[in-house]
């Protein structure tokens, strides 16, 4: 468990950390709904965090250091047999409300 905290949470306030968030939607052939997302640096592919969209498709990455176009989404496909992810690449996070 320990391990866990200090690659996860720590690393993402400690080397991603700030006041800027990321939000998007993500579909599966038009159809949008509840969907595991992981927010990865652009520069290092390094894994951020993880989040689950909503209902709606919508997902969202809070508390996030500012780099242009410098993270990317990943939104998998729960559904067995599971289909091909979605992406969203070159994100630039924005100040949060």
């Amino acid at each position: 468990m320990a391990g866990y905290v200090m690659t996860g949470w720590v690393r993402k306030h400690v080397e991603f950390g700030g006041n800027y968030h990321i939000r998007g939607r993500v579909d599966r052939l038009g159809v949008y709904g509840a969907y595991p997302a992981v927010l990865f640096s652009h520069a290092t592919n390094a894994p951020i965090d993880r989040a689950w969209s909503d209902a709606d498709g919508w997902y969202e990455f809070d508390w996030l250091a500012y780099v242009y176009r410098g993270y990317y989404v990943v939104a998998f496909d729960p559904s067995d047999p599971p289909e091909n992810a979605g992406i969203a690449t070159l994100i630039t996070p924005e100040l949060m409300p």
